[in-house]
């Protein structure tokens, strides 16, 4: 009884662990496609500044480190080549072949484990997906985007650099508090952001899952914990049961008595057993 009380206490203690990790993430909750509220109430990460509203140009323009260009444009959507209501797109630099990678409608936020936000998009034919990694960077008042290559097949990751990713910084018409002089640029220019490819796509995919491995494997371990306590309570449960049985009852007749067989007796006429024949 003692053991199936512990392997309950056991399992409930787990499941309590997982719900207080779960319940210790930070996220984001959406309100448009280019800002959302934080959890913990520090203010609103908002994206509207950095964005482009003319609709057929993006903010940003960088050449990936596999020859393709590709274009980002936060909050607003913009055409380019067949394709309308984009957020990101892949181009060749001459504009040849041209991909969707996601349209400003499909826009969400997502947070980890670790406390990092993230926006989604899907393209409009759902075959290829965006992920830009927010980062805040309080002292710049620059706004930089990444790629960090294709994370899998048609998911493409990116990383942007800004100040407006740190809640109650920016504002719908940029930063709040710049901290020196504005820089000088213009949307659509392109920004070669080759650096380590390796190195940052590792760092983006920690940062991106590390800290749901870490929840994930705290779980296994615990699940495997209490499996193992089980299957010991079971045993130890079985061994019990087996040493503490009562062992088999024999009967004892005369014959245990004597230490050998009865004698045999016979039947006289009357049907009364007569020893004496």
């Amino acid at each position: 009884m003692e053991v199936i009380v512990w392997l309950v206490l056991l399992s409930v203690l787990s499941v309590t662990l997982t719900q207080i990790i779960a319940e210790d993430v930070t996220s984001c909750d959406m309100i448009d496609s280019c800002t959302c509220e934080m959890s913990d109430s520090s203010g609103q990460i908002n994206l509207r500044g950095l964005g482009v509203k003319n609709g057929s140009d993006s903010m940003f323009t960088i050449a990936g480190h596999d020859a393709w260009l590709y274009k980002y444009n936060p909050c607003y959507e913009f055409s380019f080549g067949f394709y309308y209501g984009l957020a990101v797109v892949q181009t060749t630099k001459t504009g040849g072949s041209v991909y969707d990678l996601g349209t400003q409608e499909s826009a969400y936020f997502n947070s980890t484990a670790q406390g990092t936000i993230s926006i989604h998009y899907t393209a409009l034919d759902e075959k290829r997906n965006s992920r830009v990694l927010l980062i805040c960077d309080a002292g710049v008042n620059t706004h930089t985007l990444k790629y960090v290559g294709e994370l899998v097949i048609t998911e493409y990751g990116f990383i942007l650099e800004t100040p407006c990713a740190c809640p109650g910084l920016c504002d719908d018409g940029g930063i709040l508090s710049p901290v020196g002089p504005m820089p000088s640029s213009s949307p659509g220019d392109i920004n070669v952001n080759v650096h380590n490819p390796n190195q940052e796509k590792n760092a983006y995919m920690w940062m991106d899952v590390g800290g749901a491995m870490t929840a994930l494997v705290f779980h296994d371990f615990f699940l495997v914990f209490f499996v193992a306590l089980l299957v010991l309570g079971l045993k130890y449960a079985g061994t019990f049961a087996w040493d503490s049985s009562e062992p088999e009852q024999r009967g004892f007749g005369p014959s245990d008595v004597t230490g050998g067989p009865m004698p045999s007796s016979k039947i006289n006429g009357d049907g009364i057993p007569d020893d004496s024949l």
